[in-house]
């Protein structure tokens, strides 16, 4: 396949803007000049560029907003900041604040190496899913469920390759919500604000989910298993631990209400480094769980190595796994060696598998205390945290449970940021914090879905699987698909196949979440 990252080498200048309209968060509005793949400005490596187009600063609405596999890294704060607040001078100083913020490890204004570019698509895809691989491989069966994450992952690299491809040619500040504007018109725009929101809002029930169960299992469980045995003392307040979910849940409310309502997400973007320490802090608890187990007999058995009838209902959780579709653009702009866009995506893609296989993997054949059946309980449908460990595991069990406090609740009022900046800019005030009063509003009413969805004990890999499910749909499968139908030169057979192919598999994806 040939690469098409761009060199930059635009003929024409963008025609200058007014400051309304560089600060105009409506749909892009991209102007082509003359047939687009007739264009001899060549911005990509070899084949034809699309001609300069003009795109308003509407792109920087929802393209730009990274999904659920940064859900659990805390730097989207940072990145939020950049594009919800961008200065009012000209966009390129948006787009470049905003990558800068989102790169690990690359020194403002600087251009990333291959192994910061691959580190970074690591580090934005390994999300909430995460606690729940476990579970997923189990559901399904570990052979199975590797076949099934091979096969999202393989599908989700080669959509984020269309993403690039095309989405590079149309310019060095364009973003997905472009490329949905420019090929699909205000519906693929339209469709992109709706994953958008849907999925930060799942996502934010999914965090506040997680902050409450790990924070009764701090309180409630023992030093010896995770805990800090606060059981009995807190029994006489909130009644027996079974019941403490729903007062939880609003105990976590009000706590974090205020940190919900800033203006800017700035504060909580300096703890940027939290979001892979509590990856490789559960990775490691992961390990030692192995190690302290050892091999289970039963892993091998016919039920544990695959169970098709229950296996549709991971997919959605495996989707979402993979989902870097509509922040691609935006890492990928910051490589030294565009060249090797394609080869450093692919490489990130091997590395995510791994990093979710394992996880699963370990768990199913060496399950903890040798308990198979545990894995498809509620406790692992939560989180691999909530599974009883050995005593010998008490204190890192701990230490990750309180990772995971402290995370999610940093990530949670940014995804909360996300969401009321979008439908401000987009529906209402054309701006991400119009005041106080409206600010207050929408939160409470955001806050009211994610403590209703906690307290009503709702299973986290619900919320997961569904929110994966119908937001890689659209950005996913179906967008990329069209965009691919629209401008491959393969022979119609071929397109039909690949058009077909991807939306199929989105739209079962979809059904085996609801059957």
């Amino acid at each position: 396949m040939p690469d098409d990252s761009p060199s930059w080498n635009v003929a024409r200048p963008t025609p200058e803007r007014s400051s309304l309209e560089r600060i105009s968060l409506q749909p892009p509005i991209v102007e082509p000049d003359g047939d687009p793949m007739a264009s001899t400005s060549s911005i990509g490596v070899s084949e034809p560029a699309l001609a300069p187009q003009r795109v308003t600063y509407g792109a920087a609405l929802d393209g730009r907003i990274s999904y659920y596999r940064s859900l659990s890294r805390t730097g989207q704060g940072d990145r939020a900041q950049a594009l919800l607040e961008p200065p009012a001078a000209v966009l390129k100083s948006a787009t470049d604040a905003m990558r800068d913020a989102l790169l690990v490890g690359v020194q403002e204004g600087g251009a990333a190496s291959s192994p910061a570019i691959i580190f970074t698509l690591w580090n934005t895809m390994m999300g909430s899913t995460l606690l729940v691989m476990p579970y997923s491989f189990r559901v399904g069966g570990w052979a199975l469920g590797l076949g099934l994450a091979l096969c999202c992952a393989a599908l989700s690299n080669f959509t984020a390759q269309i993403v690039l491809r095309y989405g590079m040619r149309l310019g060095p500040t364009s973003e997905f919500a472009d490329l949905a504007y420019f090929y699909l018109g205000r519906a693929g725009w339209a469709a992109t604000l709706a994953a958008s929101i849907g999925v930060c809002t799942g996502a934010a029930c999914a965090m506040h989910g997680y902050l409450c169960r790990c924070l009764i299992n701090v309180l409630e469980g023992t030093p010896r298993h995770g805990g800090l045995g606060l059981s009995h003392a807190l029994s006489r307040l909130l009644g027996p631990p079974s019941d403490w979910q729903a007062p939880v849940a609003g105990i976590v409310v009000v706590c974090i209400f205020p940190l919900v309502n800033l203006p800017s997400m700035r504060l909580l973007a300096r703890f940027n480094a939290l979001g892979v320490g509590c990856v490789m802090l559960v990775l490691v608890v992961s390990l030692a769980s192995a190690i302290t187990a050892g091999p289970s007999p039963q892993a091998w058995k016919a039920e544990s190595l695959a169970q098709p009838q229950s296996a549709g209902a991971v997919l959605g959780i495996f989707s979402l796994s993979f989902f870097i579709q509509n922040c691609v653009l935006t890492i990928m702009r910051a490589s030294a060696k565009p060249v090797q866009n394609q080869r450093n995506l692919r490489i990130a893609f091997v590395l995510v598998l791994a990093t979710y296989s394992g996880m699963g993997l370990l768990a199913n054949l060496c399950p903890p205390l040798g308990d198979m059946e545990a894995l498809t309980g509620k406790l692992a449908a939560n989180s691999f945290l909530a599974l009883p460990q050995p005593a010998s595991m008490g204190g890192m069990l701990l230490a990750a449970r309180i990772a995971v406090i402290v995370q999610a609740t940093t990530v949670y009022p940014v995804l909360l940021y996300v969401v009321r900046a979008q439908f401000f800019t987009a529906f209402i005030y054309r701006k991400p914090y119009p005041g106080c009063v409206p600010v207050l509003l929408l939160n409470v009413a955001l806050c009211g879905v994610t403590a209703f969805v906690t307290a009503a004990d709702v299973n986290i890999k619900d919320v997961l699987r569904f929110t994966g499910a119908f937001a890689s749909l659209v950005c996913v499968y179906v967008i990329p698909a069209l965009v691919q139908w629209r401008q491959s030169t393969a022979a119609g057979y071929v397109r039909l196949l690949i058009l077909v192919g991807l939306i199929g598999f989105g739209t079962l994806t979809v059904v085996m979440q609801l059957i």
